[in-house]
């Protein structure tokens, strides 16, 4: 949803004489930032005057107008403001005199997609849960307990914290599948659902098993702003590629040669995206293209992308279906009947016994609190669902809420009647 007066936050132009100008600033792009782009990735000197005599009134400078026609172009492409067979609308004539993101039309515009939210919302459902808010074990409750550490922390920080479910278990071997076979594999969860966790332990087991692989992660943290060329760039890197490419055709010959030759002395390639539900469509039609680099039948990297729950509907888009056509989906699952065994190697990292702490219809009660409801649009005419929201973060809050809660009233076991007192406003 938009902020507020968020519009005024947007440098407003009222014209630009080509399309590029408006697609910019749609982005939150600077010509600043083109022009230190294009300098570093095409070795083209341009100044911000003459990038805006370009962008508002079609000016060309005298001298290397085709290096600066081909290097705009290329940043279009590489940073997903358009796809490589439409690089030339960049050019063309803006077809109108006020940009999207001035007053009342950016208004309109942000008013218009929380229609569609809303539409999207009642079509899918909205949970609704009663979990609690999140808590700190505090310290009256570790000395009530006897305990020296939070073992309910979400942060893990060995393999023996690791409490792995038998959907975890299947999404490792998936990945570690597309590591050494090249495929590709869309994970996505709830937040919570310990993503995070089996992507650490893929990498753990990789080291420690399979030393043939290589995993590449882009460095960039903010996935929205990964473009096809930081995708290269990751794979210079993790491939040791120091050779300074002179275009983006030699950048990629000079990739596909690497990997070649990688690939023949036995080692095996696979490009890892955390956070992907955040990536751009024409990132991910850009992996689909490097995943079909190739030798016969013989894929050169898989691709692994791992995301929150709305990797699903960005999956669904027309525009990527080259690629969800291709990609194995894998959605983990809550703990459901294994919440008792994720508490008890919980508290074994704190060297304490489950029976001591918690009565047998804990539980039960955990799980009842952890039951959400899926509401419908009410013109949809589907019931409420039932829907099981026993992830490992969600179990974490609560036990932290119980122990304290416990703590508090001196009581020495976490009982199923005392769970059911920690609902929100209870």
């Amino acid at each position: 949803m938009a902020k507020t007066n968020e519009h005024k936050q947007v440098v407003i132009e009222r014209d630009w004489k080509i399309r590029f100008g408006r697609m910019l600033a749609n982005k939150g792009l600077s010509q600043a930032l083109v022009v230190d782009w294009i300098r570093d990735h095409c070795n083209v000197q341009i100044s911000t005057a003459t990038l805006n005599l370009i962008i508002k009134h079609s000016q060309w400078p005298k001298k290397k107008q085709e290096d600066i026609h081909n290097a705009l172009q290329r940043f279009a492409v590489e940073n997903g403001l358009v796809s490589a067979t439409q690089a030339h609308l960049i050019f063309l004539d803006d077809p109108s005199e006020k940009a999207i993101t001035a007053g009342a039309q950016w208004r309109a515009l942000f008013k218009a997609r929380d229609y569609q939210e809303q539409f999207e919302e009642d079509l899918n459902g909205r949970v609704l849960t009663q979990l609690p808010e999140p808590e700190m074990l505090t310290q009256q409750t570790k000395k009530f307990f006897g305990l020296f550490n939070d073992p309910f922390e979400n942060e893990i920080y060995g393999m023996d914290q690791v409490y792995l479910s038998q959907s975890h278990r299947y999404a490792v071997e998936h990945m570690l599948q597309a590591a050494r076979m090249g495929s590709m594999l869309c994970i996505y969860a709830e937040c919570g659902a310990g993503k995070t966790t089996i992507r650490r332990v893929f990498n753990e087991k990789v080291n420690a098993e399979y030393p043939e692989v290589r995993i590449i992660e882009p460095a960039r943290i903010d996935r929205r702003e990964i473009g096809a060329n930081t995708i290269s760039e990751a794979i210079m890197r993790e491939l040791q590629i120091t050779k300074r490419p002179r275009s983006s055709e030699d950048r990629d010959a000079i990739i596909r040669k690497v990997l070649t030759d990688s690939y023949k002395a036995g080692n095996r390639h696979v490009l890892v995206v955390d956070e992907a539900h955040d990536l751009p469509d024409e990132v991910i039609k850009q992996l689909k293209r490097i995943w079909e680099l190739a030798d016969g039948f013989t894929k050169f990297i898989g691709i692994i992308l791992i995301g929150q729950n709305e990797m699903e509907k960005k999956l669904k888009n027309h525009f990527i279906r080259e690629f969800t056509y291709r990609a194995t989906q894998l959605v983990i699952e809550p703990l459901g009947n294994e919440l008792r065994d994720y508490v008890a190697l919980k508290l074994k990292s704190a060297h304490k016994n489950p029976a001591e702490l918690l009565t047998d219809d804990a539980y039960t009660a955990m799980q009842t609190l952890l039951t959400g409801t899926r509401r419908f649009g009410a013109n949809t005419g589907r019931a409420d669902e039932m829907v099981d929201m026993s992830y490992p973060l969600n179990v974490n809050t609560l036990m932290k809420n119980a122990l304290n809660l416990a703590a508090s009233l001196g009581e020495a076991k976490i009982s199923g009647e005392l769970v059911m007192q920690i609902r929100r406003g209870a």
